[in-house]
Order: C-alpha cells, then sequence, then structure tokens
C-alpha cells in the first residue's frame, strides 16, 4: 500500500513538473512571437568565455541559420556594417570600461546583402568584487520605422517647397497686377520726357545744356528697363527655344568678364568638359541669368578671390548640373529666403529684380535652383537643367 502512496506521489510531482516545463515553453513561444511581432531580438554576451547567444528573432533580423553564425563578439562584428564596425566596438568597450548601459543605432548586413538598421541596447552585469562579467540587451530592427521618418522628412520638405513656391506665385501675381495697372500710367509720361528732351537737342542750345538732355533721356532709358523687367518679372514672355552649347555659352559670358576679374584680382577657375550635352532652352535668358550669377560673385569679391564654374551631367536624372561658387563676402542668412524677391537688393546701385528674374528664367526652363551661402566665406549657386526638349506651354 505504501508503495502505491509512493508511487502516486511520485507521478503527482511528475506531472506537476511537466505541467511547469509546459509552461515554460509556452512562455518561451509567447516570448518568441513578441520578439517576431516586435522586431526585437534579444542576445546575451558571456564575457570571459566570449560565447554570444542569441533569441531565435535575432537569427530572423540577421537572416542567419544558426550554423552560420560565429557565437562570438568578433562574429557578430562581421556582420556588422563596415562603416559602423568601429563606432560599435568603441561604444560597447566605453560601456564595458564604465559600467555603464549603451544605447545607439547601427547598421547591419544580412546574408542576402540586405543593409538594416538597429537600435542596440544593453546592460551590463558584474560579480560582488565589480568585474564585468555579462552583458544583456536587445537588438530592434528599426529599419522600417527609419524608412518612414525619412520619407516624413521627405515629404514634409516638399510641402515646405510646395508652399513657398504657392507664396512665390502669389507674389507675383500681385507684383503682375500692380506692373500691369503703372506701367500704361508711368509710360506716357516718359514718353513725352524723352520726345521733349530730344526735340530740344536738336535746337540751338549750348553743349552744357545738351549734355543735361541727354543725361534726361539715357535716366528715361533706365526708368523704360525697370519697368520692362518688372513685366517681364510678374509676366514672363514666351521662351525662344533653340539647340545651344552650354560651354560655349559659359565661357563667352566669362571671357566677357576676364577684364573686371583681373581689376578686382579674381581667379577664374573652368571646369567645364567638352561632351555636355546639347540643350534645348532660351539662349539669350539663359545668358542674362547666368551674366547675372556671375557679376554678383565678382561684385562679392572686391578684395579679391576665386570664381569656379563647374558642368557636369547627371545621366541618371538626364540633367546638366552648373555650379557658380565664389570666395566672396557671402550672404547673412536671414537674406537667403529674400535675394529672390522683386525689389530686395543689399547694393547701391539696382532695383532688386536681377537675381528673381535670373531664378524666373531656371524655372520657367523646369530647372532646379539651389544657393547656400556662409556670410565671410562665400556662395554657391548650384543650377540643374534637363536634357531634352521642353513640352511648351
Amino acid at each position: 500500500m505504501d508503495c502505491i502512496i509512493n508511487i502516486g506521489i511520485e507521478l503527482g510531482s511528475l506531472c506537476e513538473k511537466l505541467n511547469t516545463i509546459d509552461k515554460i515553453r509556452q512562455n518561451e513561444k509567447i516570448l518568441n512571437d513578441a520578439q517576431h511581432i516586435a522586431k526585437l531580438g534579444s542576445w546575451e554576451w558571456e564575457i570571459e568565455k566570449n560565447i554570444v547567444l542569441w533569441s531565435d528573432e535575432m537569427y530572423e533580423i540577421y537572416e542567419l541559420k544558426k550554423d552560420k553564425f560565429d557565437p562570438t563578439f568578433e562574429g557578430f562584428l562581421e556582420h556588422v556594417h563596415p562603416v559602423d564596425v568601429e563606432r560599435v566596438r568603441t561604444t560597447i568597450s566605453e560601456a564595458f570600461e564604465k559600467k555603464i548601459p549603451f544605447n545607439f543605432y547601427h547598421r547591419i548586413v544580412t546574408s542576402s546583402d540586405k543593409i538594416k538598421i538597429l537600435k542596440a541596447q544593453g546592460e551590463i552585469y558584474f560579480d560582488e568584487k565589480g568585474k564585468v562579467i555579462r552583458m544583456f540587451g536587445t537588438g530592434h530592427d528599426v529599419t522600417e520605422i527609419r524608412e518612414a521618418e525619412e520619407e516624413l522628412k521627405r515629404t514634409n520638405a516638399k510641402l515646405i517647397e510646395t508652399q513657398k513656391e504657392l507664396i512665390y506665385n502669389e507674389k507675383l501675381a500681385a507684383l503682375g497686377r500692380f506692373s500691369a495697372g503703372i506701367a500704361h500710367e508711368i509710360r506716357n509720361p516718359l514718353a513725352n520726357i524723352n520726345s521733349l528732351a530730344q526735340l530740344i537737342t536738336k535746337a540751338d542750345i549750348d553743349e552744357k545744356n545738351k549734355r543735361r538732355l541727354n543725361y534726361i533721356i539715357t535716366n528715361v532709358d533706365i526708368a523704360n528697363k525697370i519697368i520692362k523687367n518688372l513685366l517681364s518679372y510678374a509676366s514672363p514672355e514666351e521662351l525662344d527655344f533653340t539647340e545651344v552649347n552650354i560651354k560655349v555659352i559659359l565661357n563667352n559670358i566669362l571671357e566677357s568678364v576676364e577684364a573686371r576679374c583681373k581689376t578686382n584680382v579674381i581667379k577664374i577657375v573652368r571646369e567645364i568638359p567638352d561632351d555636355v550635352p546639347v540643350l534645348y532652352l532660351d539662349k539669350l535668358k539663359l545668358e542674362n541669368a547666368f551674366m547675372n550669377f556671375i557679376s554678383n560673385s565678382i561684385e562679392a569679391m572686391f578684395d579679391g578671390g576665386t570664381l569656379t564654374v563647374k558642368v557636369s551631367e547627371d545621366k541618371i536624372n538626364s540633367q546638366v548640373r552648373i555650379d557658380f561658387i565664389d570666395t566672396g563676402i557671402g550672404i547673412p542668412q536671414e537674406n537667403l529666403d529674400k535675394i529672390l524677391e522683386p525689389f530686395f537688393t543689399t547694393k547701391d546701385e539696382g532695383v532688386g529684380l536681377g537675381m528673381g528674374l535670373a531664378y524666373q528664367t531656371i524655372r520657367l526652363h523646369h530647372g532646379a535652383f539651389n544657393i547656400k551661402s556662409t556670410y565671410g566665406k562665400g556662395t554657391h549657386i548650384e543650377i540643374k537643367l534637363p536634357i531634352g526638349k521642353l513640352k511648351q506651354n
């Protein structure tokens, strides 16, 4: 009878142990499923033995089979992106030496050569003597999250650019209404002044008064030119497309300003290849735009400097890129967003339409315009123009 009772007790104990094992397995499965859903693996590094233990999800993240992984710290580093290896090693070594937790991002290269971004977190464990014996942590695959964040940044940047474009277009529309309203009223009196001045010059007057009248005529022409530019800015004329060679245009402009550059002790650096694609654009308008960029650079280098003009082809996006780089005084940060606005100028002469007209020309050619400037160091204008014929509106 006692034997039967003992057997019953042992069976009960065995069943209890089996239930415990079953619960542990269930918990392990729940943990593994949770890690898989979260793309969050766990790891442990026995430092003295240099043994690295990974959870199943870590192998999933790295796309590795268990028999293909060298379970050591060096084996782990073999799968870290080459650019990030030293930073990962340094961060973990620092945590080891200072006995502090760590939290950082790094890239890995999977067995299929896919690059993933992981968020690594770790804790340090040490014995009663303060010796570090173990590290434990997690590796979280945040690739999709980071890609979504980058996409959100790009979307926000596009929205900001779209908003700027809408504001700019609204300003142009307002300027167009303003220009159209006053052009007729101003041009008529100017025409009368010009006619009367020219008529008087034919009369019997002394040379001194003739010079004064010629000065009036010259200023009338200047005023008419300002009105013409204002109207062109607000309501640009249609482009006169023709095949042109960018290299020829730029070389001609640079030759025309060589004397000014020599006077101002400015060195011209040309980086324009011979095989630049022929573009289909409005030659006169592009010449005026490029001349404006180059003239602004020359004026910004009143103490001498270097003007670099570079041309390159972007075959992937089917574009030609033109860079105007100077070592001049630069543009203060607070003025960078204003330089394309009509009538904004920091010069003693001019009315502030030149840069805006140049930018307008690039836009009409479906091109891209970007300007970077550091006050006291110089300015870099980047232009991108499409290769091939444009659809005319």
